[in-house]
């Protein structure tokens, strides 16, 4: 149960980071194309 809470936890970790990094590069391309 606890090993299945941890990696469960480290893949939410990895989305919220996917996730900033994705806003990061929007917000970058949509900066560089104005």
């Amino acid at each position: 149960m606890a090993a299945h809470d941890s990696s469960e936890k480290s893949i939410k970790t990895k989305l919220r980071k996917a996730e900033s990094k994705l806003k990061t590069f929007c917000q970058a391309t949509a900066t560089n194309t104005i």
